[in-house]
């Protein structure tokens, strides 16, 4: 990448990349012997740090891996710069075809190290889809032990077990009123209990730890 940016084409990019031909106005047709297709941004996995992965796929495999040009590849003239090369085929690079060179044998174990390559970064991604579902299943039973807990005391301030932390302010205080025992002169006492529960309830509810 580095070298991209100082406008110097690295050694296994330069060998990825189809050459033009010695006559510009010539488009020799494709003699690959074997043909497959890759999503443009796993362009960079598949090189590797320094291009040592697809160094290390073709010279086990012994077959010869190029990338074939796309339409904007195809415009560049005889003239055109290794980084104007580049960039065209970045331009195209929304799904790359690799021309695979060399016999059956060769291709299909070019084919299936190229695949493994791809496939590695799919099962990460995998796992880390697997392991976001089980927090989220994780969190979710939290939440549901903590309104089982707590049911009691969303019933008290006469609330849902779904509530909010601002619903369960805005109950306490409403209910806080209703039940204070100087608005209840009539039923001091029953007044009492009800302000007592409604107080408990809202403690218990604001001073846990579990998710509302």
């Amino acid at each position: 990448e580095a070298e991209l940016k100082a406008g110097r084409m690295p050694k296994a990019l330069r060998e990825l990349l189809e050459e033009d031909t010695a006559d510009a106005g010539a488009a020799a047709a494709s003699d690959a012997d074997m043909v497959m297709q890759i999503p443009g941004k796993m362009l960079k996995r598949l090189m590797g740090p320094g291009g040592e992965t697809i160094r290390h796929i073709t010279t086990t495999s012994g077959c010869k891996i190029q990338v074939a040009k796309g339409e904007q590849s195809m415009k560049l003239g005889f003239g055109a710069t290794m980084q104007d090369r580049v960039n065209a085929h970045l331009a195209d690079s929304e799904v790359v075809t690799l021309e695979l060179r060399g016999s059956t044998t060769r291709c299909e174990q070019a084919r299936e190290m190229v695949l493994e390559v791809i496939d590695n970064k799919a099962e990460r991604e995998r796992r880390r889809a697997m392991a976001k579902e089980q927090r989220d299943i994780q969190g979710s039973t939290a939440a549901h032990i903590y309104r089982l807990r707590h049911a009691k005391d969303f019933e008290a301030l006469e609330l849902s077990p779904r509530a909010s932390k601002e619903d369960i302010r805005e109950a306490y205080r409403r209910l806080a009123m209703k039940w204070h025992p100087d608005k209840n002169r009539d039923d001091k006492k029953k007044a009492e209990e009800m302000f007592s529960l409604i107080d408990r309830a809202y403690k218990n509810l604001t001073s846990s730890t579990g998710d509302v």
